[in-house]
């Protein structure tokens, strides 16, 4: 009896041995197999999405490119970045000229970069004083006609009511304005 017993209780042994090593690692290696079969087909109905949309996906893409390529021609391109400010600096002041104002200050003060534009920008302040209506003809042409000039702060400073009877003095301009360019 012990000897039949023996003989049952090893049966069922290499049965559990058989179980743990060779029964649950192939039922594992399966269910990973499983898996990868379920990633891989997911990646192929979003290719064949793909695939069947491709009118549709390069049509939008074709938008894109053609906003991205009109939003920066708004900001020159300028690899020369001193050569840039002196530019930027004459147009002011050509600017201030042509309404019949002159630059009393003019300071460049900080650059800088915006990495997810892909921009660089360079800071001045500006000043100026005369006649208010010049001073907003000037302000109106900067934000008119350069897109690529931010006005960040202006200060004006009127001229006050005794000036007036007096008929002297100015109202001043200060503005101080960022530059962005490519």
């Amino acid at each position: 009896m012990t000897s039949e017993r023996t003989r049952t209780l090893l049966w069922l042994l290499a049965v559990l041995v058989a179980v743990r090593f060779m029964l649950l690692p192939w039922r594992e290696s399966q269910d990973e197999s499983l898996e990868r079969l379920q990633v891989l087909t997911d990646r192929l109905d979003r290719s064949e999405a793909v695939f069947a949309n491709r009118a549709v996906i390069t049509d939008a893409l074709g938008k894109l490119e053609k906003s991205t390529k009109a939003t920066r021609s708004r900001f020159p391109d300028a690899p020369d970045e001193a050569a840039f400010r002196l530019e930027q600096q004459q147009a002011v002041s050509d600017k201030l000229e042509a309404v019949g104002l002159s630059v009393s200050e003019f300071n460049w003060l900080v650059a800088g970069e915006l990495v997810d534009a892909n921009l660089r920008f360079s800071r001045f302040r500006v000043q100026t004083s005369g006649d208010i209506g010049a001073i907003a003809r000037f302000v109106s042409s900067i934000e008119t006609s350069d897109p690529h000039l931010l006005v960040r702060e202006l200060t004006v400073t009127p001229v006050n009511a005794q000036q007036i009877s007096l008929g002297s003095g100015s109202t001043q301009l200060t503005l101080l304005v960022d530059a962005y360019y490519r």
